[in-house]
């Protein structure tokens, strides 16, 4: 079973989604634009509070759970 979002666009760390919910150091990009010059890329290590919302929603859900999975699979067939 999988709970919550598994691929962010790429611009994050794997570790981001981790850091969200339970709180830890990942790495950012920042872009830099300067008139007349190219786009640069920097890589900044930061930590992030934990700010947990997947593991809260699940178990204030999990109750209702097979309620609301009852009809989901279906014979073939039928």
């Amino acid at each position: 079973m999988l709970i919550g979002p598994s691929k962010l666009s790429g611009r994050v760390s794997e570790t981001a989604l981790f850091a969200l919910e339970y709180g830890g150091r990942t790495t950012t990009v920042e872009y830099r634009y300067r008139p007349g010059e190219r786009r640069t890329k920097a890589y900044k290590q930061i930590t992030i509070e934990a700010r947990p919302f997947m593991g809260p929603a699940f178990e204030r859900s999990k109750q209702q759970l097979p309620e609301l999975w009852q009809d989901c699979l279906h014979r073939l067939g039928t």
